[in-house]
């Protein structure tokens, strides 16, 4: 958080996963106290969408001693990699939606549909370790 009154204080986010035979998902929000500037990045529509230095949700995924990374900035900005694969790039989508509550706090929700083909595989694993975080 950037300029908060409560800047010490981690924002209050939840994280729902599911999953069905083609993609992982994941819901999430996040609670933003009033008058916070919230830094939102680069929009979805920029081909050089970065979600380094930002309000932004990572996820990291390994399966079969692989490492992905999946992150996603506030105005919908989108990075995905795989550790020492530089031409990783696999369709997946991210939605972002941003907006202020009735008690001034904003309203931080996102939405990920990740393909199990863009982690190599064909089905749902019968066990993924993962790890998610929004900062």
């Amino acid at each position: 958080l950037r300029n908060s009154e409560k800047a010490w204080e981690p924002p209050k986010n939840n994280a729902y996963f599911s999953y069905d035979d083609k993609h992982l998902y994941v819901d999430f929000d996040t609670v933003f106290p009033p008058k916070t500037n919230i830094l939102k990045g680069h929009s979805a529509n920029d081909p050089e969408s970065g979600v380094w230095g930002v309000e932004s949700f990572e996820l990291h995924l390994r399966h079969s001693g692989k490492m992905y990374y999946f992150a996603g900035c506030v105005n919908g900005g989108k990075t995905e990699s795989l550790k020492n694969v530089a031409n990783f790039n696999p369709a997946w989508d991210y939605k972002s939606h941003i907006g202020m509550q009735i008690d001034d706090t904003f309203l931080w929700e996102g939405k990920v549909a990740i393909p199990w083909t863009a982690i190599g595989l064909n089905a749902p694993p019968k066990e993924l370790k993962m790890n998610f975080k929004t900062k």
